[in-house]
């Protein structure tokens, strides 16, 4: 048995032997080939450009029209004197807010009143004077003509009464609508003229900015769309709409008037003040956003750079959609998970091996 045993071990190792002898090369030639690699991968590491990338971002996006307008007011109105007087007193100051016929000013009306007793007594006068001549006319004792005369002076009388009622009601100056006090031109104790200014006035319930838009715009818009107004000057801003789009444009600028009516409050809007007005056309919410430096132009089309897991990146063809600030829509060509390379793409070729550095979102960049 022990000589069988022997015999057995001496007949398999040459073929151990053998088969050492052939898995050498390979596996020294596998080895060799893998460092050759990781080389290669090192000395590619080191050419390859380095890139930063964004994540798209989700947001609201806004198609407006912006220009500059002016404040003015639909309704408004300088006040004057209908007869002349003297200012006997001032009841509204510049600033003030006043009701439809409240009293502004009234002017010296002692002498009117007098009229007015004398032409009401001259009145009494005639009407009875005109009574007698009457039942003598039907008594055929007066003439045709003396009753004519009589009837005309009685009519004279009661135009010259209402006439003294006029002018004495004329003293008093009222406001013509509600409305605020914008300038004060007369002073306590002044004679003044008939057809005198006195007071300017307008409803700030009629405030509209009067803006001016290409005529190839204004088939986006319609009445009562969103608009808002921004004063710089004291960094407020607000509501409107649209209230007119003028059918006229205008030949020389090829522009066309929309009238925003602007909406309360208005606290700190000044006639003439200029602003700046927008017009709201589209909202959209969760659009997928990218910094518009991202985007590139080949060939007159825009594209961007996408590093993928390869650390290889892919240029994509964009369709873009509206522009913001900063940033713009996109509405084909990457996903919200693609990191899109924003600085070091300008020589960047598809397919290039890239190392990202300091990579972030959008919100950080």
């Amino acid at each position: 048995m022990q000589p069988l045993k022997w015999l057995s071990l001496y007949l398999f190792l040459p073929f151990l032997c053998f088969i050492w002898a052939c898995d050498f090369p390979l596996t020294k030639g596998r080895k060799t080939k893998t460092k050759k690699e990781i080389a290669k991968k090192r000395k590619s590491d080191l050419t390859a450009p380095p890139v930063r990338v964004v994540l798209p971002r989700r947001g609201k996006v806004v198609k407006k029209i912006t220009g500059t307008a002016t404040i003015e007011a639909e309704e408004k109105a300088d006040v004057f004197a209908e007869i002349g007087g003297i200012v006997k007193e001032l009841k509204k100051q510049e600033g003030d807010f006043v009701k439809k016929g409240e009293i502004l000013v009234l002017l010296e009306d002692d002498r009117l009143k007098l009229e007015l007793q004398k032409a009401a007594a001259e009145l009494e006068q005639k009407t009875s004077l005109f009574k007698i001549t009457e039942k003598e006319y039907k008594k055929q004792l007066v003439s045709q003509t003396d009753y004519d005369q009589a009837k005309h002076q009685m009519e004279l009388a009661k135009i010259q009464k209402q006439q003294a009622e006029f002018n004495l009601s004329k003293t008093k100056i009222v406001a013509p609508f509600d409305g605020i006090i914008t300038e004060r031109l007369v002073n306590l104790g002044q004679q003044i003229l008939a057809n005198t200014k006195v007071f300017s006035m307008f409803n700030p319930e009629s405030m509209v900015a009067f803006l001016y838009v290409p005529e190839r715009d204004v088939v986006l818009l319609h009445e009562k769309q969103k608009a808002t107004i921004y004063l710089e000057s004291v960094k407020k801003k607000y509501r409107a709409l649209v209230k007119r789009i003028s059918p006229v444009i205008d030949e020389e600028s090829g522009m066309v008037k929309i009238t925003l009516s602007i909406l309360p409050p208005r606290k700190g809007l000044r006639l003439g003040a200029l602003v700046k007005a927008e017009i709201i056309i589209r909202e959209k919410g969760n659009s997928l956003l990218i910094p518009k430096k991202a985007v590139l132009y080949k060939d007159g089309n825009p594209v961007c750079f996408v590093v993928r897991k390869n650390k290889r990146v892919d240029m994509c063809h964009l369709k873009l959609g509206e522009s913001l600030q900063d940033e713009i829509e996109i509405i084909e060509g990457i996903q919200a998970q693609d990191s899109v390379v924003v600085e070091g793409h300008y020589d960047l070729e598809d397919g290039q091996r890239v190392k990202i550095f300091s990579p972030q979102s959008q919100k950080g960049e």
